[in-house]
Formats: structure tokens, C-alpha cells, sequence
């Protein structure tokens, strides 16, 4: 395309009438997507539809534009959502059914957010992570707790491992009155059934792209955080690391504390985990990212490879959310699953299952049964 004809097309965006030579290419046609969805929505498609959602919409504004120009986009479409509006009106807030769409949109621009509509904005969030603990979070503790204390049923068990009440019931039949006493003729007891995983670390894209993922992260950590037979790290990455274990009590004072964006290290966030780990035999590392990686490929692979060998069950979730067909780099997607670790996309609902599978033996078989690259 004729580098003028280029220039006009990104100023004054996509006409009725076009011919294919006036057609852009690469990344002009994501900087002219970004533009047309917030300003000629009637030809681009509104920004709260399926293409683009907001938060690929932020991550391509704030990957192709000035920092000063993105401020203004970013109000514009706070406009254009009506999510100020909504803020405002509580009637709308307490008719409003919980959607993560909608607290991604919340935390993904909450900087812009009036400090008159943060309470508001803050309730909504709580409304999400209520929502999430009710229709998951009971699950996800139940199977988890079930996976950490699975034993098997044995007839001939050492003495700490017997169970005086079934024990006892089993035996009542040989009770002799004349003793007053029980004879114990078979002992029951449980034994436990090889190894579980304590050692839970989240490791989490903070780019735009993956806020509900994050979010998502968020709230199954500060679950899981409920349960004191499990270790449960969450760490934030971006260009830099946020290691936030220890606000795991609050989810939603954690989730407005975000800081998204920044860019995208994996290897340094894997880096990370591998110098804290205390016991990688007991550990499971869940990475959750798109894997659009700007750091070191390589490097990526080798500190998944060191896990591995150090007896880690790591995994790759690219998203983890209802989503048929989620972005995310394949090639490097491929090279992981190439050295041994797993990677599939997880909805929500799949998280007790996947837990349950995890900490009891690290199998995950049926969940590798993932979309085919």
C-alpha cells in the first residue's frame, strides 16, 4: 500500500467503500481495529462485543500507542461501556448478575475509576468472587480435601493407622459379657495410598489479555489459602515479579491491587519460583499465560525442564476460562509440551477436577485431551 494512502487510512479509519488495494497489513491492521472499535463502531463492531474484548483491546492500545494517548482512549471507552453510569446507579448494581467480562473490564481500568464510585466498583468485584465461591468453591475445597486425605481401607494396618471406629463397630458381634469387653478379631485401619502435592505455586500473565484468568487465579488461590494441609504461593508476572502469598485473606483488596500490563517475562517468573521452591518433589507449578513470551524461549524451556527433573509436575493453562478458541502462542505451546509438560485451556468449572487430580498423583490424562494445535 502507498505509504500516504496508509497514513490517511489509519487517521480516518475504515470507509464504506473500499478497494482491496486499500487494505492494510501486519500490525496496522491491529492499531486500526484498536482505533475503529472505540470510534466507528457501527463499521468496526462495538468494543464490548466478542471481537475485540476489552482487555485484547487494552493490550493492543497500550502495545502500539503513547502512554498520554492511551489515557484518552482508555476514558473514552469508559464512556462508550457506560460503566461509569452503571457505578453510579446502585438499583443497577444490586439487579446485576455477576460476570467476569464485566470485573475484568473494572479491574482492567480501575485507575480511571472516580474515588465516589471505587465502593461501587468494589462491590461489584465481591459480588464475582461471592458468586465464584458458591458455584466452584465448595467443590474445589471438597475435592481437594478429599485428594490430600485419600487413603485406602487395609485389614492388617501398623497401629497409627488404625480406625477404632470402624474398628470397634466391626467387632461389636464379639463382645463377651463376661469380660465386659470387646474382642478386637480384625483391625481396619487406613493406609495412605502413595504421594499428594502440598506445594501449590500460581504463577500468572498480568497482561491485559489474561485479566479474567487472573482473576480467576486470584480468587481459586485465596480458596485453596483456606485449606492449612496446602502451601500456596501466588505470583504475578509481567516484566517484573509480584510475589502475593501472603494477601491471599483478601481476594478482592488483591484483585484491585493489580497492576496490569508491563510486558511479558515468563523465564524470569519461572526463574523466580525455581529459587524458592523448598521441596520440588512435593510441588506442582501451574503456569497460566498466553505465552506470548518476551523474554528467553529458551530459557523458558530449560527452568521447565530443571522442574521436571527435580521431580515438579508442572503444567500450562494458556486460559482458564470458558472461551472455545483463546489466543495464544502454539509454536511455543508446542516446544512445552515437547519436554514433557502438559498444556490445555481449563474453564473454571474443570478447576476442582483438575485440583483433585493434581495433588492425588499428578495424572492428568483426561485433561490433556486438549484443543489440537
Amino acid at each position: 500500500m502507498d505509504e500516504r494512502i496508509r497514513k490517511w487510512h489509519l487517521i480516518l479509519g475504515k470507509q464504506e467503500k473500499e478497494s482491496d488495494q486499500d487494505e492494510l497489513e501486519g500490525e496496522d491492521i491491529t492499531i486500526d481495529k484498536a482505533v475503529g472499535a472505540l470510534y466507528q463502531p457501527d463499521l468496526y463492531g462495538e468494543l464490548q462485543g466478542a471481537q475485540p474484548n476489552v482487555q485484547k483491546w487494552l493490550s493492543d492500545i497500550n502495545t502500539y500507542f503513547p502512554s498520554d494517548q492511551v489515557v484518552v482512549m482508555q476514558k473514552d471507552a469508559l464512556e462508550k461501556l457506560n460503566l461509569l453510569q452503571l457505578l453510579k446507579e446502585k438499583e443497577l448494581i444490586d439487579s446485576l448478575i455477576p460476570d467476569i467480562n464485566l470485573a475484568a473490564n473494572i479491574v482492567s481500568m480501575k485507575h480511571l475509576i472516580p474515588d465516589d464510585a471505587k465502593s461501587a466498583a468494589r462491590l461489584i468485584i465481591e459480588k464475582i468472587a461471592q458468586k465464584f465461591s458458591e458455584d466452584i468453591g465448595f467443590k474445589l475445597i471438597e475435592k481437594t480435601r478429599g485428594a490430600i486425605n485419600r487413603s485406602v481401607i487395609t485389614r492388617r494396618p501398623k497401629y497409627n493407622q488404625i480406625n477404632w471406629f470402624r474398628t470397634i463397630r466391626q467387632n461389636l458381634k464379639y463382645y463377651e459379657p463376661e469380660v465386659d469387653s470387646i474382642i478386637l478379631k480384625q483391625l481396619i485401619g487406613n493406609k495412605p495410598q502413595g504421594k499428594h502435592f502440598d506445594r501449590i505455586y500460581l504463577v500468572v500473565d498480568q497482561s491485559y489479555s489474561m485479566t479474567g484468568s487472573l482473576i480467576y487465579a486470584g480468587l481459586t488461590a485465596g480458596i485453596l489459602s483456606r485449606l492449612p494441609a496446602l502451601n500456596i504461593h501466588l505470583i504475578l508476572f509481567s516484566n517484573e515479579i509480584a510475589d502475593v502469598s501472603d494477601q491471599l485473606d483478601d481476594p478482592v483488596e488483591l484483585l484491585f491491587g493489580l497492576q496490569l500490563g508491563g510486558g511479558t517475562d515468563i523465564h524470569k517468573a519461572l526463574a523466580y519460583v525455581n529459587k524458592i521452591m523448598d521441596k520440588p518433589e512435593k510441588s506442582i507449578v501451574i503456569l497460566i499465560s498466553d505465552l506470548f513470551e518476551g523474554g528467553s524461549e529458551t530459557g523458558v524451556l530449560a527452568e521447565l525442564a530443571e522442574m521436571t527433573s527435580n521431580g515438579v509436575k508442572s503444567i500450562c493453562i494458556p486460559s482458564l476460562s470458558d472461551e472455545n478458541q483463546p489466543a495464544y502462542d502454539k509454536k511455543l505451546a508446542q516446544r512445552i509440551r515437547n519436554i514433557g509438560v502438559p498444556v490445555f485451556n481449563c474453564s473454571p468449572n474443570q478447576l476442582p477436577e483438575l485440583f483433585n487430580e493434581l495433588i492425588r498423583n499428578g495424572q492428568l490424562d483426561r485433561f490433556e485431551k486438549s484443543t489440537k494445535d
